[in-house]
């Protein structure tokens, strides 16, 4: 960071995941900055978005945790994990390919408001979401990328609530909220594809090995409705989508 000590910065972020939210006295009587230069850098955190204020009290946002992360502190990680809803080991390896792709002594200039912008950084450059999926597949950031991918792009979502990401190279992301009674993934009583936040599995280019017996399809539009093609339009395996041109084509995919 230019101009200034990032470790400070870190002092002031160190002391807010230990305390929660804080005024900028408590900052101070926690760290180990002198009083005028505890203020200065809760307003440089401030400016920088490491850190916001409510009511006078100064609380770290999600770029603040995503520093912390970067540099292992064991708080932030944790409290990453509450925030998206996955194990902390999934967030480990969220934040080392974050280190792959982001200068950590630099992160003043990025944008890091919402969820939305961490699936940003885990893009390579001109990378599009096709290119995503396939190489967060069958990975440990399968489940997390498929979430951050269902609330960044346009969803269609089912009777039972289930949600899609859909392109022209097929599905993308399923977030299934048939639970995990019905899902071939569940080991026991715990799947790692579960959000613990909303109880919904997430996957990638998901098989709906669940449903592939019932045989059921659903008819998806460009527009991003559906109409059910049997009894049940919410239970299907296969996802066609339909395009129209000067001439109209139609592609099936198995989802």
């Amino acid at each position: 960071m230019k101009g200034f000590d990032l470790d400070k910065i870190l002092e002031i972020l160190n002391v807010l995941v230990r305390r929660g939210p804080s005024t900028p006295y408590e900052v101070y009587k926690e760290s180990r900055l002198t009083l005028a230069t505890a203020y200065r850098y809760v307003r440089k955190a401030l400016d920088l978005g490491y850190v916001r204020e409510d009511y006078g009290l100064i609380e770290l946002t999600l770029k603040g945790l995503l520093l912390l992360a970067l540099h292992d502190n064991k708080d932030a990680i944790y409290l990453l994990s509450r925030y998206l809803g996955f194990n902390e080991d999934i967030i480990i390896k969220m934040i080392e390919e974050f280190r792959k792709r982001i200068n950590i002594s630099n992160l003043d200039g990025l944008r890091i408001v919402d969820i939305k912008d961490l699936l940003h950084y885990l893009m390579d450059n001109n990378e599009d979401a096709s290119s995503l999926v396939r190489q967060f597949k069958d990975t440990p950031l399968e489940p997390l990328v498929a979430y951050l991918i269902i609330h960044a792009f346009p969803t269609v979502t089912l009777n039972d609530g289930t949600k899609i990401v859909i392109s022209d190279s097929g599905v993308l992301a399923v977030a299934c909220a048939r639970g995990l009674r019905n899902c071939p993934l569940n080991n026991g009583h715990y799947t790692k594809y579960l959000n613990r936040n909303d109880g919904l599995i997430y996957r990638l280019q998901c098989t709906f090995d669940c449903m592939r017996a019932e045989g059921i399809l659903v008819l998806i539009l460009k527009d991003g409705s559906f109409q059910e093609c049997e009894n049940s339009p919410y239970k299907f395996s296969k996802v066609t989508l339909k395009y129209y041109g000067t001439q109209d084509r139609d592609k099936t995919y198995k989802a």
